[in-house]
């Protein structure tokens, strides 16, 4: 039973150990400027999962990248992060010129505000720019508000203090 519970943990807690988890330098590195999207993609995974608590660094990539998949990456990860101090990535994923990037700063602007307005991805830049204006004044609405924090402090409460 003892050997069982040694083999557990070493499966669940020794992970890194073992393998030996490759520097967050280099796994950006790949996210970059790896030649094939894939890899590049799924390294933007990887940056953005041990990147939880540093928008910085996502917000590094997104606009490092070439790639829309990663940029798009970036985005989901920041609204599933709740990363306000990106908003303006956001708001500039608006207007990129990839219409998955678009669609995918749609939903971290309308997640982070709690207002979602359908957006055409493929649609023309003038329903683009209505958007990035409306979600501009609800982020200048929300930024000073205590309400945030208030919302901050519950996402933190809920995720274990994470």
């Amino acid at each position: 039973m003892a050997v069982a519970l040694l083999l557990v943990a070493v499966v669940v807690y020794g992970r890194g150990w073992f393998a030996g988890e490759v520097p967050i330098e280099q796994v950006l590195s790949e996210a970059r400027e790896a030649p094939d999207a894939l890899v590049r993609q799924q390294a933007a995974v990887r940056v953005v999962d041990r990147s939880a608590k540093d928008p910085i660094r996502i917000q590094e990539l997104y606009a490092a990248s070439a790639d829309p998949g990663v940029r798009a990456i970036c985005l989901r990860a920041t609204a599933d992060h709740y990363h306000y101090e990106s908003f303006e990535m956001v708001l500039a994923g608006l207007e990129d010129p990839s219409p998955a990037v678009r669609a995918a700063a749609a939903q971290a602007a309308g997640r982070l505000t709690g207002m979602f307005c359908r957006l055409d991805p493929n649609g023309p830049p003038a329903e683009r720019q209505r958007l990035v204006a409306f979600y501009r004044q609800q982020w200048n609405l929300l930024r000073d508000s205590p309400r945030l924090a208030e919302f901050r402090q519950e996402v933190s409460r809920r995720k274990g203090g994470r």
